[in-house]
């Protein structure tokens, strides 16, 4: 139709709803409708720390775990989404192989957002690797606690049980 434009309007991509609305389509993994709204706010304003993030996001969970590291490395230090991105930046480090960055990123990340129950899951994987079990129980516990309907984490724990040989608390949870 004449007059009308592909491009959103510059006031409705300053929506900050938008960001909200993408953070919510990324957690219930509707990964489609979080790429259109981060771009939406990305093309008017490319530094918006949260965009950025759920970009990085986005980038790890379709396996460009490379640029994703680079990206939540550069917003690591910033205070609004820091913690955040030290959560991201672990686990896309535990992808890649790198358990001992993968842990300090996950350590600092849970020292400044005690919240972040993906960084609590993923340190409890590592602490699996390394055998420490009671790490990765408290680990896995405190990950439960934050998000007690995830199927994820009582299929981790699970299997982190199994390891212990543990395997009437390993039924429990699975």
């Amino acid at each position: 139709r004449p007059g009308l434009s592909a491009a959103p309007a510059p006031e409705a991509a300053r929506d900050p709803r938008l960001m909200d609305w993408a953070e919510k389509a990324l957690a219930q993994d509707r990964l489609g409708d979080a790429r259109k709204l981060t771009d939406r706010v990305l093309s008017s304003e490319p530094a918006n720390a949260r965009a950025r993030l759920v970009a990085a996001e986005l980038q790890l969970a379709q396996g460009q775990t490379e640029a994703a590291v680079r990206e939540f490395e550069e917003l690591s230090e910033d205070s609004n989404v820091g913690a955040r991105a030290l959560q991201g930046q672990g686990i896309a480090l535990v992808r890649a192989g790198e358990a001992p960055r993968a842990q300090s990123a996950l350590e600092k990340a849970v020292e400044r957002e005690p919240g972040l129950w993906r960084a609590w899951n993923a340190l409890g994987y590592l602490l699996d690797v390394q055998g420490d079990a009671a790490g990765a129980e408290r680990a896995y516990g405190k990950a439960l606690a934050l998000n007690e309907r995830s199927a994820v984490l009582y299929n981790n724990r699970g299997f982190s049980r199994l390891m212990q040989r543990k395997a009437d608390a390993a039924a429990e949870d699975f």
